[in-house]
């Protein structure tokens, strides 16, 4: 069975030893943001537009996407990381494939693993965070530029203009890192340290990115905290301060280390979060997603956040809650449909009546060479 938004795996990179500083006394802007009732769904059109189905040709091996970790949208064309298979398949905006970016292997320019890749715009490269330890540089045609090497460990990667930023790992040896964040200034290599770490009561627990780049705005969250902080040219700028009232984690509770299927558990008992994800920053609102799933959406000029269970696609009347933001571009999100699920919904509507009278039946003929072989398709949108 194939999955397409991933969990982060266990492993990670990064930093340069060269100079480093720290910044131990941040301030930053805050601005509060207060979640309120939960809802069970809304339609796309209320915070989304533009809604474009975009079908990811399988052709063979070289083609096939198994997770999707995190798009891209580059120069028109649809750069898919793929944690699972170690690679980034490219895509025309269309969805037919271009070509396949893997280079695994132990020689010059290889890697064991892809932890993580980013998109610098400003030298138009990608910059992949592998195993060993080290930022291998490509352009966009996979060709082998340079290889970074590191001694720190990481599991997130972003760039801006004039930095590289690293979210440093417990998962290598369970110790708590003494920050955050790690930036590496990209003209003179210097290391400078972001916001000091709280304790880690889950090491080995997390659910998709911590780090998220929507265009020029650089983000990113930590477990057990309610924050989403923004940074840019090295330094914090400001974040938003989630006031989760009854998701929020007691703090009562943070006493002890938590195996994973234990958070779970008591997240999952409680309905309480512990970790946000899937940051997607819009004109006017910002939507992510958490361990409790669904869609959390905030908008600005009210400071208020609403939580559903999924979000009604009006063309096909089709509920769907699983998105991840398009990296390269502001304002753009994709809902994933994994080939199983579009199978699912097929037979449903052909076995019950009320998915009949639901569903609309041109999803189930734009869908109608769907397979179990096919690659995942992707709901893009623009956000308000």
């Amino acid at each position: 069975m194939k999955r397409y938004i991933t969990i982060p795996i266990v492993l990670l990179c990064i930093v340069s030893a060269i100079s480093c500083s720290t910044e131990k006394n941040l301030t930053w802007e805050v601005k509060p943001i207060d979640f309120i009732a939960t809802e069970t769904s809304f339609n796309d059109t209320t915070f989304l537009s533009n809604m474009k189905m975009v079908r990811l040709e399988n052709k063979g091996s070289q083609s096939a996407v198994n997770h999707i970790s995190k798009v891209f949208e580059i120069d028109g064309l649809l750069y898919i990381f793929d944690r699972a298979l170690n690679q980034i398949t490219v895509f025309n905006g269309d969805g037919q494939f271009v070509k396949a970016i893997n280079h695994t292997g132990r020689g010059r320019g290889e890697y064991l693993h892809l932890i993580d890749v980013t998109y610098d715009s400003t030298n138009n490269e990608l910059l992949c965070l592998s195993e060993p330890s080290s930022i291998l540089y490509y352009t966009l045609d996979g060709t082998y530029i340079r290889t970074k090497k590191l001694d720190d460990f990481y599991t997130d990667i972003c760039c801006d203009k004039s930095y590289i930023y690293l979210y440093h790992s417990t998962y290598a040896d369970a110790k708590t890192p003494e920050y955050t964040i790690s930036c590496i200034n990209k003209s003179d290599g210097s290391v400078k340290e972001l916001l000091t770490f709280t304790e880690e009561y889950a090491p080995f627990c997390s659910i998709g990115s911590k780090m998220f780049a929507n265009g020029s705005s650089v983000a990113f969250a930590r477990k057990f905290d309610d924050n989403i902080y923004y940074v840019s040219d090295g330094r914090i700028d400001s974040c938003f301060s989630m006031k989760m009232k009854s998701y929020a984690f007691p703090k009562n509770k943070l006493t002890k280390q938590y195996d994973c299927g234990e958070l779970y558990d008591l997240c999952h008992k409680d309905k309480l979060i512990y970790m946000i994800t899937n940051l997607v920053q819009g004109k006017s609102l910002f939507m992510f997603s958490s361990n409790l799933n669904g869609i959390h959406v905030a908008q600005l000029s009210s400071g208020l956040c609403r939580d559903y269970s999924y979000m009604i696609v009006s063309k096909y009347n089709l509920p769907v809650s699983l998105f991840c933001p398009i990296e390269g571009r502001e304002h753009k999100c994709c809902f994933v449909l994994s080939p199983l699920s579009i199978l699912n919904f097929r037979k449903l509507y052909e076995s019950d009546q009320r998915v009949r009278k639901s569903i609309s039946a041109q999803f189930i003929n734009d869908t109608k060479d769907v397979s179990n072989d096919s690659n995942p398709t992707l709901l893009i949108y623009d956000v308000k």
